[in-house]
C-alpha cells in the first residue's frame, strides 16, 4: 500500500489508477480489500481538500478573531488530512463530519439564492449558523472555550 500512497494513485479515482497501473479495477480492489481497505480514499480524501479550501475561503474577512479560528480549524483539518494519509482506511473524525455539513448548508443557500458567497444563513430549524459558528464544530474544547471567552469580552467592550 506504501507503494500507492508515494506514487499519488489514492489521489485519483480507481479508474485512473487502476490504467495507470495497467490493472482492472476488480484485481486492485480485491488487493486494497487484502490490505483491510474496505473503500478507495480518493473521495474522502478529495472531499477534505475541498473543506480545507472552502475554510480559507469562508473566514478570510481579516478580522484576528476569526483569523485565530481559521488557523486552529485549518490545524484541525490538516491533522485529520495526515491522519488519512497514513492509514487509508481510516474515517473522518465526528466534528469534522458535522462541520462538513455545516459548510455544506452554508454553499447550499449560497448556490440557491444564486448570490455572492454566503458567510451567514437563517435556517428555522437552528439558531443563526454563520462560518465562525460552522469552525466551532471542530475545534478542541479548550481552544472553543478560549474563543468564546473572547467573543463575549469584545462584545463588552
Amino acid at each position: 500500500m506504501a507503494f500507492l500512497e508515494e506514487g499519488g494513485y489514492f489521489d485519483v479515482p480507481i479508474q485512473v489508477a487502476s490504467a495507470r497501473l495497467g490493472l482492472g479495477v476488480t484485481t486492485l480492489k480485491r488487493v486494497c480489500r487484502a490490505s483491510n481497505m474496505k473503500r478507495w480514499p480518493f473521495r474522502k480524501r478529495n472531499s477534505l481538500g475541498r473543506l480545507i479550501d472552502r475554510t480559507k475561503q469562508v473566514l478570510d474577512d481579516g478580522t484576528g478573531q476569526d483569523n485565530m479560528q481559521k488557523l486552529a480549524a485549518l490545524q484541525v483539518l490538516e491533522k485529520q488530512r495526515q491522519v488519512m494519509r497514513s492509514c487509508q482506511s481510516k474515517d473522518m473524525d465526528e466534528k469534522i463530519k458535522s462541520y462538513r455539513q455545516a459548510i455544506f448548508k452554508l454553499d447550499h443557500a449560497e448556490r440557491k439564492r444564486g448570490e455572492a458567497p454566503a458567510t451567514t444563513i437563517q435556517n428555522p430549524l437552528m439558531t443563526k449558523l454563520t462560518a465562525t459558528s460552522a469552525v466551532q464544530r471542530i475545534l478542541p474544547g479548550q481552544e472553543r472555550l478560549e474563543s468564546q471567552a473572547q467573543s463575549s469580552s469584545s462584545a463588552d467592550n
